[in-house]
């Protein structure tokens, strides 16, 4: 029974003389009983639709937590031996030979650089210490050995990516992922780690990768053109 019709029972009653026939106690009765019933029926549903609320957010937090396992397991296993120290060789390498890096092109190094690169290397040509590291000064690398450093970065700058499109998507725990892959763009003397290598290659290609250095570190973003500061104002 609606409140409308509850209260035109009451209006009725309300007209009857001053000794109602009993017929009008069974009407009120009943009204009431209706509007009781009604009242249980709406607090149930109420009640239904809280929990069903409350187990979607629940699995909506075990499959943030589960997923950001996941990521986490998938990074140690994907995470290859030579990731790390090509990742000091991209961070170390003057722009030109980053440049010729991404364009394919063979490159020459010596000193720090030149042992990076052969340990980096050194998986896919064992007696590359033999050949280059006793040698001092500069060498040239061929041009396989090249690609293959070449091959290096691209997997780990896309390694890196890869672990971090959830965050960006919003599936995962996103203070957990961040705690656990800060160091993937961590900054150390001025410099994000890889920045250099994604700038050459093109950061725009690299969205969530950007999108997380940005949000872990917001001082350190340009300022908008001074005529979309004014426009704004």
């Amino acid at each position: 029974m609606t409140p409308e019709q509850l209260q035109e029972v009451l209006t009725a009653i309300s007209q009857q003389s001053s000794a109602p026939h009993w017929t009008t106690y069974v009407a009120v009765i009943a009204a009431f009983a209706g509007a009781y019933f009604a009242y249980l029926q709406l607090e149930k549903i109420a009640q239904q639709i809280s929990d069903a609320r409350q187990a979607i957010s629940n699995d909506h937090e075990r499959s943030r937590r589960e997923r950001t396992a996941e990521i986490l397991r998938y990074y140690q296993v994907a995470t290859k031996p030579e990731h790390n120290k090509m990742v000091k060789l991209l961070d170390l390498m003057p722009e030109d030979q980053l440049v010729c890096l991404r364009d394919a092109k063979v490159i020459s190094l010596s000193g720090e650089l030149k042992e990076l690169a052969c340990s980096a290397l050194r998986s896919s040509f064992p007696s590359i210490y033999d050949d280059y590291c006793i040698e001092k000064g500069a060498v040239t690398f061929t041009h396989g050995q090249s690609l293959q450093l070449r091959f290096i970065m691209l997997d780990v700058i896309n390694h890196y990516e890869v672990c971090l499109v959830p965050w960006k998507l919003g599936i995962v725990d996103q203070e957990e992922i961040a705690n656990q892959f800060r160091s993937l763009v961590d900054l150390r003397d001025g410099k994000f780690k890889l920045e250099a290598a994604r700038r050459v290659i093109g950061a725009e290609k690299f969205p969530a990768t950007e999108a997380f250095k940005a949000e872990l570190f917001p001082a350190t973003q340009p300022e908008p053109p001074k005529s979309a500061l004014a426009k704004n104002a």
